[in-house]
């Protein structure tokens, strides 16, 4: 298990760990392959022990990357409700919130479902 840390900006960073190995890592960074939680202008990679410390400007978020329907879900698990909630409100199945809970994490990098609020909560103004 790979261990990166994301440096955004001076008061945000992003925890996130994958079952690439470092030399896997450097490679897909190096063909612009790797998939960052944000855009970064030139990004910058230290390797430190087995863990990627990447830093650099962000520009924009790759929450354009989930469907509108991932959106709501990861909107309403960010006001606080619960897959069987979100399931009942937007009249779909719990499976199918959890699946798209699932889905948004592996799209934007992140373990678990409170790593997935943060970033909402940081990237999305609440309405």
């Amino acid at each position: 298990m790979t261990q990166l840390i994301y440096i955004c900006d001076e008061t945000n960073v992003l925890f996130s760990k994958t079952d690439a190995s470092k030399d896997e890592i450097l490679k897909k960074m190096e063909d612009h392959q790797w998939k960052f939680p944000f855009r970064y202008e030139t990004p910058k990679v230290l390797q430190i022990d087995g863990l990627f410390v990447i830093y650099g400007q962000s520009q924009e978020t790759l929450f354009h990357l989930l469907t509108p329907q991932q959106i709501k879900i990861v909107r309403r698990l960010a006001c606080g409700e619960s897959a069987s909630q979100i399931a009942v409100a937007m009249r779909i199945s719990t499976d199918t919130v959890n699946y798209h809970i699932k889905e948004a994490k592996k799209k934007l990098h992140v373990d678990t479902r409170n790593e997935l609020i943060a970033l909402y909560c940081r990237e999305t103004p609440f309405e």
